[in-house]
């Protein structure tokens, strides 16, 4: 009689095991319309990018350009002169950032994020360098207008389409 009350017992183990647990129910829906996904956020342009070739001389540094727009500037760093000289760069609430020291010959590429519109200082901060003259101002200008916000193309507007006088 034990044989058959654990012969059931494992038979009905095995048919539980079988069958498995029931799949869990989900809650149904709440009453109304579904939720609709949400749009992807309006992407604004990207601040431009410029390059900045700097070239150091003893006591002198030269910017190409010196005027740049508002944005990410990268600094090409070249060392033409025959002493050891860096570039820094400080101004408008920026941390000072500063290139390795290049020996003569050397360059670095330095990137400045984000600068806003107004005048940085870029010296060489190698022993007295600066007080030599070693010191130039790069100014950044307001980003383009289409930078900021569209085009409404209203007549007179910058970037707005006209008619050429006398067509």
């Amino acid at each position: 009689m034990t044989r058959y009350i654990i012969g059931a017992i494992l038979l009905l183990l095995g048919s539980f095991l079988l069958i498995g647990c029931p799949p869990k129910q989900t809650p149904p829906p709440p009453p109304g319309p579904m939720p609709q996904p949400r749009p992807p956020a309006a992407m604004t342009p990207a601040m431009p990018s410029t390059t900045v070739t700097a070239t150091l001389t003893e006591y002198k540094i030269v910017l190409t350009p010196s005027t740049v727009p508002a944005g990410d500037v990268t600094f090409q760093i070249m060392n033409h002169g025959k002493m050891l000289h860096a570039l820094e760069i400080e101004g408008q609430g920026i941390k000072t950032q500063r290139s390795k020291d290049l020996k003569p010959g050397g360059t670095d590429t330095l990137v400045v994020k984000t600068l806003k519109a107004g005048k940085y200082t870029v010296d060489c901060p190698i022993a007295n360098h600066e007080k030599l003259g070693m010191t130039t101002t790069l100014t950044v200008t307001p980003p383009a207008a289409g930078m900021t916000k569209g085009i409404s193309g209203a007549p007179g507007e910058k970037g707005a389409a006209t008619k050429p006088a006398g067509k």
